[in-house]
């Protein structure tokens, strides 16, 4: 056994959410813990804990991709005017509007904007959610 088992650990708790140890609002709690251990205010998480997410596709990416495939749509004769496409996807046709707006952005913006879901890819090909 060691000779010193337990260590002395201070815990300083904050004791008002704004400015409480500008103004000196703290309070102090001294407790004696294993030398292995440390003392943490935060309760144990219960439960099992959430999977991470799975990170999402950029919306400004899909939302170039729709009006990129509307417009070919469009071109096609698939498709008589923007209201078809408004009534065919349930939105209004001034969302229709702005969404085919993106294709007035310069091609080299279009392109950047296409590719980001490579740049936020990594080696492993996952996306990154930073």
């Amino acid at each position: 056994m060691a000779p010193w088992p337990y260590r002395e650990q201070r815990v300083e708790i904050a004791l008002t959410p704004k400015g409480a140890f500008e103004n000196g609002n703290i309070g102090a709690l001294t407790c004696q813990v294993p030398t292995d251990r440390v003392l943490t205010a935060l309760p144990p998480l219960r439960g099992n804990p959430k999977p991470p997410k799975e990170p999402r596709t950029p919306r400004v990416v899909e939302l170039l991709r729709k009006a990129i495939e509307w417009r070919r749509q469009l071109d096609a004769g698939e498709v008589r005017n923007q209201a078809d496409i408004a009534r065919r996807e349930g939105i209004t046709r001034a969302r229709v509007t702005q969404v085919m707006g993106m294709l007035r952005l310069a091609p080299e913006i279009q392109e950047h904007i296409l590719t980001m879901l490579d740049i936020l890819r990594g080696a492993d090909g996952a996306i990154s959610s930073n």
